[in-house]
């Protein structure tokens, strides 16, 4: 479009009296200010919504206009980086779908990211339907994550989506997973989940892997921290294959849901298998890792299943709390958090639950527990 513009005619020189007046007296105002300003006579794009004087301010630092768009968040973070100001909290705002695995890394193990805090918005908060996505595509036998984050600064998402994950490949041998298929929020990340933010139709099942996975809707990893804030933030409809079809809280994790947030209609594959034989699947809407803390003063978990024609063993529809001696997770409950009637709360080893706070669950209770065994006494 560029080349064939070239030859066009300049609009400059067909401008009316008045319009003429008028951008005239525009140059004279950004003189007196000592704006600097270059004249561009094909910035106009269209003209069914422009009026007189059109203009782009221009970043001196990274040449973007208000008008740039990146094709990726990846990119953007080097537009950071090249800033180099690491007290400076940076938006960046998502308008429309973004398609493909999105990256937040720090540039290496001991140099972070050059921000104070970084968030990704949507543009579009007030639109009845989540407009504005990241999603990222992927072929039936492709692996990765819908968006990573592994970086030492705290990242916010708001009123976003976040979709067609597989998940990323972590660890070896026995001890390998696949690990977040929509979120993947590396050891020692702090992510905060705002607004009306949506993890949604990610898993961890891709062509036919037979790997274990650990969070089809988001993975914690180890030492990291999870808040959720926004009460519109839902984790639905995710599936995993063996822990945490929802969320997976690794060891050392910290998991805070202190809105009316909802981790629903999560479910595991019934088609994975490891050496031809179905595995346990544990934990429909949430797994808690030993020495994991999961703290819910608000929110539902509901309408997860962990148990799938496919699985050998299934426990924990709503939440499983791993409860070895040496280290077990930790559940804290109050307030308003409610586990829904048919989705219980499996407790490994009769690891004790921590009632925080009255809980003012209404019109349910809060929550049904199944414990591994239930102790007995011998009787005369």
């Amino acid at each position: 479009c560029k080349e064939l513009n070239q030859g066009a005619p300049v609009i400059l020189d067909y401008l009316c009296d008045e319009c003429k007046t008028h951008f005239e007296n525009v140059k004279n105002g950004l003189d007196e200010l000592k704006i600097k300003y270059t004249i561009d006579s094909r910035i106009v794009r269209g003209l069914d919504y422009y009026t007189k004087t059109v203009f782009e301010f221009v970043d001196s630092n990274t040449g973007l206009t208000s008008d740039s768009a990146l094709a990726s968040i990846n990119k953007v973070i080097d537009k950071i980086n090249a800033l180099n100001d690491e007290e400076k909290d940076y938006i960046i705002e998502v308008n429309g779908e973004i398609l493909g695995p999105q990256t937040i890394v720090d540039t290496s193990e001991t140099e972070k990211i050059k921000a104070n805090s970084i968030s990704i918005t949507g543009k579009n908060t007030s639109s009845a339907n989540l407009a504005d996505i990241i999603n990222a595509n992927l072929g039936e036998n492709e692996t990765g994550s819908a968006l990573t984050i592994d970086t030492k600064v705290p990242v916010t998402l708001y009123y976003i989506g976040i979709t067609g994950g597989h998940g990323n490949e972590i660890g070896s041998g026995t001890a390998a997973r696949i690990a977040g298929g929509g979120l993947y929020i590396r050891n020692n990340a702090t992510v905060s989940l705002e607004g009306k933010t949506h993890i949604y139709e990610n898993t961890n099942f891709y062509g036919s892997t037979t790997v274990s996975g650990a969070g089809g809707g988001i993975y914690v990893g180890e030492n990291a921290m999870l808040h959720i804030l926004g009460s519109g933030v839902e984790v639905r409809e995710n599936k995993g294959t063996h822990y945490g079809a929802g969320i997976y809280i690794a060891d050392g994790a910290y998991v805070k849901i202190s809105e009316a947030a909802n981790i629903k209609d999560n479910s595991f594959d019934e088609h994975f298998k490891q050496n031809e034989q179905a595995v346990s699947t544990l934990g429909g809407g949430i797994y808690l890792a030993n020495n994991a803390t999961l703290e819910m003063t608000n929110g539902t978990v509901s309408g997860n299943t962990a148990n799938t024609t496919g699985s050998a063993l299934g426990r924990g529809n709503g939440v499983f709390v791993s409860g070895t001696a040496s280290s077990p997770a930790t559940f804290k409950m109050g307030k308003s958090a409610c586990i829904g009637i048919e989705n219980d709360i499996f407790l490994q080893n009769n690891v004790p639950i921590t009632i925080i706070s009255n809980l003012t669950t209404y019109s349910t209770v809060p929550g049904i527990i199944t414990p591994e065994n239930y102790p007995s006494t011998d009787s005369e």
